[in-house]
């Protein structure tokens, strides 16, 4: 935030502090002074703005974080998903491969050398070359049904650290945050601390000396020509005005 708008904030905040602090009598105040009582009006400026400023950037901070806790959330609730997917691939793929021992065991499956063998004595030894076909694809879905188990094993195991790492991330995240929001109550806590202490007139004298500040700064703003520059023109030029029949001027006018 730069300093026009601390002093901006500042100086509602001092204006509403006025609206708010009754008015003392000088003798009670003389006799009760508070602690910022001996302090220049130009150095409770300069501390109720760094106090801003510090709140400002405090609560910059925490909404940086805040907004990054909200992506880390969104990513580990998508890992979740992609965990919950994973496992559920490789748990079908655990399924298959029972399903292909049972049948093997149970003696439906061609993968059998044996049964190869006795088709090779049989009296029709043209039956080998299908049997030899059958055993090699079956050969062939029990590879690949390994792999997809290896694979399977693998994302999910990847998966998995993904997402405890965005956990903690998260986690992590949030530990941050409640440590700057922490930060920023205890700054605004000072910034209200500090008001109580001024008296009326401490607060009325404040809230002057920056609103001649602002006007002062102001003033230097326009007078440096940064906000023509800004807008294209050049400091000191005034825009270019039209001339009849011939469209837009391409000199600038004269100041008036």
């Amino acid at each position: 935030m730069s300093g026009r708008i601390v002093g901006s904030v500042c100086a509602a905040a001092i204006t509403a502090a006025a609206a708010l602090v009754p008015a003392v009598p000088a003798a009670t105040a003389s006799a009760t002074p508070s602690r910022p009582a001996d302090r220049s009006v130009s150095q409770l400026l300069t501390q109720l703005k760094t106090l801003y400023r510090k709140a400002e950037e405090a609560t910059e901070a925490y909404n940086g974080t805040e907004e990054k806790l909200r992506k880390q959330r969104t990513r580990t609730r998508e890992l979740a998903a992609e965990l919950v997917q994973a496992r559920t691939r490789l748990a079908d793929s655990h399924d298959d491969a029972g399903r292909l021992a049972r049948q093997q065991y149970q003696g439906h499956s061609a993968l059998s050398s044996y049964g190869f063998l006795l088709t090779l004595l049989t009296p029709h030894p043209e039956d080998a070359a299908d049997e030899a076909r059958e055993l090699e694809r079956a050969a062939g879905r029990e590879a690949a049904l390994i792999q997809r188990l290896t694979r399977g094993e693998r994302r999910a195991d990847t998966v998995a650290t993904r997402a405890r790492s965005a956990l903690d991330k998260q986690l992590s995240l949030a530990v941050k945050r409640k440590k700057q929001q922490d930060k920023v109550k205890k700054q605004l806590r000072s910034i209200e601390k500090l008001l109580a202490e001024l008296s009326t007139r401490q607060i009325a004298q404040v809230a002057q000396r920056e609103r001649e500040e602002t006007a002062k700064a102001q003033r230097k703003l326009l007078a440096s020509g940064a906000l023509g520059t800004a807008n294209g023109a050049s400091p000191g030029a005034a825009p270019p005005s039209p001339t009849p029949g011939n469209g837009a001027g391409t000199g600038a006018a004269k100041p008036p």
